[in-house]
């Protein structure tokens, strides 16, 4: 396999790298330590040495909202309303992006009286709909908390 560049083009990149390694260690005597190095070396090869070719590259971090469970959610209706253009996702995902942080709120009635669960916000919203559709069935609040406690256990985030 061959050198993939030649003698000339690797002592271009070292100096560069000289250059800036110099600038960033002293910038007022850069040019003199350069000219020592490199006889002939002038001010504007510096400043040409100094100046970045291509932009640095932008660490993209994560999103911070990624670990909540309505995240996913709010990412497949944006999608959808980008194919679609229907306004209700849209205004779906808008919602579930204000109460994104917010505990999960199930509210239970039976007969005249209501319960509410909490659950922490990062449990997937997949796994708190199933258990609003099975919660749905129950007939007392007796059947009711056994299921509750259940997905408590399974979905507990330590």
């Amino acid at each position: 396999m061959g050198q993939p560049f030649s003698p000339e083009r690797l002592q271009h990149i070292r100096r560069l790298r000289k250059a800036r390694r110099l600038f960033a260690q002293g910038p007022l005597f850069a040019l003199q330590r350069m000219q020592a190095d490199f006889p002939g070396y002038t001010q504007d090869q510096l400043v040409e040495d100094l100046r970045r070719r291509t932009p640095r590259k932008k660490h993209q971090g994560k999103i911070a909202l990624a670990r909540y469970g309505r995240y996913s959610r709010m990412m497949v209706l944006i999608e959808t309303y980008k194919r679609t253009r229907d306004a209700a996702a849209l205004l779906k995902a808008q919602t579930l992006r204000r109460y994104m942080t917010h505990p999960y709120r199930v509210r239970l009635t039976f007969r005249s009286e209501a319960w509410e669960y909490s659950f922490c916000p990062l449990i997937p919203y997949r796994a708190v709909e199933e258990l609003t559709q099975r919660l749905a069935s129950c007939k007392t609040p007796e059947e009711a908390e056994p299921m509750v406690e259940a997905f408590r256990t399974a979905h507990r985030l330590s």
